[in-house]
């Protein structure tokens, strides 16, 4: 069954028209193994808040900095909680290329507190845990910085509290 989503009377190229007909140069899922993930826990963010209820709101920054020689693929974990027990909850990921750095925040600020960032989904507007940084590439550097803001938009910067980074043990082969 072929579904025509082409308005008009454009040429499709055969790529589109085996994307809409669900073709077979599609990679299937099943083709890649669940349990493969080119993605390696590298830092722990120690503290995490992200509040927009009350007078003080928070924000949580993670910046990332790329030092590997290529594109590295980064992905910022937040969890609930500060036990064992903590879940993911929210996630942002970016792909940063060399000798760049990205802010991922744990929701929208004003471009005035930071310009270049990746914010999670969802965006967090009542959570308190830690992060965790997981890259493709070892080559990273990370900070972390939590934003205490006043007003409806953020308009009024509070203070900037640091949060720990802790490195996770390197792993054979990287």
């Amino acid at each position: 069954m072929s579904i025509n989503r082409n308005p008009g009377d454009t040429p499709l190229e055969p790529r589109e028209v085996a994307a809409i007909d669900g073709g077979a140069d599609r990679p299937a899922i099943e083709e890649f193994s669940p349990a493969w993930s080119p993605f390696v826990p590298r830092h722990m963010v120690t503290y995490m808040s992200s509040e927009t209820a009350g007078a003080v709101r928070s924000a949580t920054i993670v910046t990332v900095t790329n030092e590997a020689d290529t594109v590295n693929h980064v992905v910022v974990s937040y969890l609930e909680g500060f036990d064992g027990t903590s879940r993911p909850i929210s996630v942002g990921s970016f792909s940063i290329p060399p000798a760049s750095s990205i802010d991922f925040v744990s929701r929208t600020l004003p471009e005035e507190l930071t310009a270049i960032s990746a914010v999670c989904c969802p965006e967090l507007v009542f959570a308190e845990g830690r992060a965790i940084v997981s890259s493709v590439l070892p080559a990273i550097a990370v900070e972390s910085h939590v934003f205490y803001t006043a007003g409806r938009n953020d308009d009024l910067l509070l203070s900037v509290a640091d949060s720990d980074v802790v490195a996770f043990p390197a792993i054979a082969g990287d």
